[in-house]
């Protein structure tokens, strides 16, 4: 009787339509994942170029750019703060946010960069 074969449940990897379905699920969030990555590189590159080096972009007079561009001048200027221009609410939830005083929203006003209702 040792010899006899043993009777084993079949793997799934000997289920061919349950190997597709796998391999399709991962590649399809492999590729939606990388796509995302590679769309936030370069808006993000994009967006920081602006910052750093204006030079009049599409997206440079929109309301949510502007907040980004003083959110990252004050990381800058308190360095210890603001570490995330993406995603802002978590530096606040992080304790590292920093707000604007009355000399930095002055020399936000000159570079063109100040909160709308800073100027009243």
């Amino acid at each position: 009787m040792a010899n006899e074969p043993t009777h084993e449940e079949p793997s799934f990897l000997e289920a061919p339509w349950l190997c597709r379905q796998v391999e399709t699920h991962l590649n399809h969030d492999s590729f939606r994942h990388s796509s995302r990555k590679r769309f936030h590189h370069w808006a993000w590159n994009k967006i920081h170029l602006e910052m750093h080096k204006p030079e009049q972009r599409l997206f440079s007079t929109w309301a949510v750019y502007k907040f980004l561009a003083r959110y990252h001048w004050l990381h800058h200027r308190y360095q210890n703060k603001n570490f995330n221009g993406v995603f802002p609410l978590a530096d606040y939830v992080l304790g590292t946010s920093a707000r604007a005083n009355t000399a930095d929203l002055q020399l936000m006003q000159q570079i063109g960069i100040a909160p709308p209702w800073s100027g009243r």
